[in-house]
């Protein structure tokens, strides 16, 4: 996130437009996708070299697909959050993160993405806030995931409270 650099990316990835492995890895899918068109793993698997191309639009579409063939991934519900968000539709992110709260209590990136969402986007500093303590809860109660630093989240979340 601009501005706050000891923020991770959302959702755990990068976007590589250029990257000519993921340009080759998204031909290999389309064609795995022809002959297995309704395939659990390579719909998220399009949805995640779309995500990491940066093809919000296009991984939301695949992200759908799979969720409506198996519904129990926070992981899932996370990214197609971020991409929900990334194309302009903040409220329907954090349906989305919530869900993948309610599958997974202690999955930080969909708590970490709420938060962001709702401070950044959304102008909701207070129920930011009360995710953060959820999520700081989270990280004490499970120091084994390795949740980064959320200094940078409580900076600005701070400095839109006031």
């Amino acid at each position: 996130l601009a501005g706050m650099p000891e923020m991770p990316p959302e959702g755990g990835r990068t976007m590589a437009t250029s990257n000519p492995r993921l340009m080759e890895q998204e031909r290999d899918l389309e064609k795995l996708l022809a002959k297995e068109p309704n395939s659990y793993e390579l719909l998220s698997q399009m949805g995640n070299t779309q995500f990491d191309l940066g093809n919000y639009a296009k991984a939301t579409s695949f992200y759908e697909k799979a969720r409506a063939i198996r519904s129990d991934s926070p992981d899932l519900f996370t990214d197609l959050g971020v991409c929900y968000k990334e194309t302009g539709q903040p409220r329907k992110a954090i349906e989305l993160f919530q869900q993948a709260m309610k599958l997974s209590p202690s999955h930080w990136q969909s708590r970490y993405n709420a938060a962001t969402v709702l401070v950044l986007d959304l102008n909701d500093a207070q129920g930011a806030k009360a995710e953060l303590d959820k999520l700081k809860q989270v990280k004490a109660e499970h120091p084994e995931l390795g949740i980064p630093d959320l200094t940078g989240l409580e900076n600005e979340i701070a400095k839109r409270s006031k």
